[in-house]
């Protein structure tokens, strides 16, 4: 498995839905049995063979970088402090330039457990030629993610909320190349759903990965709570 992997993970949010349940963490550090989700994306990350991890950060940064320090589960990790939130988008660009290699990135949500053959993923990016590959999970109710539509194997409409009907969403997990964004002008702020993938999937077509054998976001309260019953088990059954 190539050791060289890397990985950037965005825990820079406020986590408004959940902070009813979990009101004194990032929603990233909410506790799944007795540790921070955090720490099992970390472990998954790290069987899929990623040994590099940048932290984008900024509500209670400090909190996250504390717990994680400068290497965690046989990973070195980095963290990229946000003065002021630059987005989702903003936050990878910034990111980006702090990894060691200039070679393309996984990128996830510190709130989601993505679980996939990450080299499958990897090589099915490279060998499309496109600049970013999205995740994607059929749904039978879209309307809480970003609905995909596709043809060949690209897609070639990114809708930024679903509706009622089934259909594919993007799980929030990409494979990145370090120069995605060089030729777009965008501002230091910008999301990369509503900004980036929203406006330029035409010209863009990112190639999209199927093969996801699980996935769940903890961002309302009762995924968080499913969370609970299932990503403990589910990750003893990966490792």
């Amino acid at each position: 498995m190539d050791a060289t992997m890397q990985a950037i993970i965005l825990a820079g949010g406020f986590g408004t839905r959940l902070q009813p349940v979990v009101p004194h963490v990032p929603k990233p550090m909410a506790p799944v049995g007795d540790e921070p989700f955090l720490v099992s994306l970390l472990r998954y990350m790290h069987t899929q063979g990623v040994r590099e991890v940048v932290f984008a950060l900024h509500h209670q940064a400090w909190m996250i970088r504390d717990y994680f320090g400068e290497r965690f589960a046989g990973m070195d990790i980095q963290y990229s402090i946000e003065g002021t939130p630059l987005g989702t988008g903003g936050a990878i660009k910034r990111a980006l330039p702090m990894l060691r290699r200039h070679t393309p990135t996984f990128v996830a949500n510190g709130d989601s457990l993505v679980m996939l053959n990450y080299r499958e993923m990897l090589s099915r990016h490279n060998a499309s030629g496109a600049p970013i590959t999205l995740a994607s999970v059929l749904m039978p109710v879209t309307h809480r993610y970003s609905r995909l539509t596709s043809e060949g194997g690209r897609i070639t409409r990114y809708e930024l909320l679903g509706d009622g009907n089934p259909g594919a969403i993007s799980a929030g997990f990409y494979v990145v190349n370090p120069d995605i964004f060089v030729p777009h002008a965008l501002p230091e702020v910008f999301s990369i759903e509503r900004d980036f993938l929203a406006v330029h999937t035409p010209t863009l077509r990112p190639a999209m990965f199927e093969h996801v054998e699980y996935f769940i976001d903890i961002g309302i309260p009762v995924d968080y709570q499913r969370a609970q019953l299932e990503v403990h088990h589910r990750l003893r059954r990966a490792a």
